[in-house]
C-alpha cells in the first residue's frame, strides 16, 4: 500500500505548521476507524510519509545553519 504521489507532492511542499495540521486531522479521522477499515492502514502510511518529509525537513535545517 503505498501514498497517491500528488499527496507526497503536496506533503513536500507543506511548511511545518501544515504538516502538524495534517498530521491532526488524519490522526482525528484514525480515531474513528477500526484497524479492519481498509483506510485505516492507508491513513498509517500518510502519517508515516508526514513524519518522514518533517525529518528530512529539519535536518536540511540544521544542515544549512550548521554548514
Amino acid at each position: 500500500m503505498t501514498v497517491n504521489k500528488s499527496y507526497e507532492n503536496l506533503l513536500k511542499s507543506m511548511n511545518y505548521s501544515s504538516l502538524e495540521k495534517e498530521k491532526e486531522s488524519i490522526i482525528k479521522i484514525l480515531s474513528h476507524k477500526e484497524t479492519l477499515d481498509q483506510d485505516f492502514y492507508s491513513l498509517i502510511k500518510k502519517l508515516e510519509l508526514i513524519y518522514q518529509i518533517t525529518l528530512h525537513k529539519f535536518q536540511n535545517n540544521v544542515h544549512k545553519k550548521y554548514s
